[in-house]
């Protein structure tokens, strides 16, 4: 899980906000948490069966997914699109 982790900056004219932040491994986006939800915490509630708001691991690879991501019921991480891309191209370029 911590190579999907990362954070945000913005600055401001009055104020710079850092907010934490993690890929999804369906769809590759990165989605902003919450200001009150850090990474050990989340971390701590995804290890103890208590997921916060819309940060759900999926059930099928394990990993992060936005909250668009979790309406679609099957687990379709964004290596294995790359790869049915790849083999699409494969095919074409016989």
């Amino acid at each position: 899980m911590q190579r999907a982790l990362g954070y945000i900056q913005h600055i401001g004219p009055e104020s710079t906000v850092q907010y934490e932040t993690f890929t999804c491994g369906h769809c590759n986006g990165i989605v902003r948490m919450q200001k009150d939800v850090s990474l050990q915490s989340l971390d701590m509630a995804i290890r103890q069966g208590k997921e916060k708001r819309d940060i759900r691991r999926c059930h099928g690879c394990d990993r992060l997914t936005c909250p668009s991501c979790q309406k679609n019921p099957t687990c379709t991480p964004f290596e294995r699109v790359l790869e049915a891309v790849e083999r699409r191209a494969r095919l074409r370029a016989l």
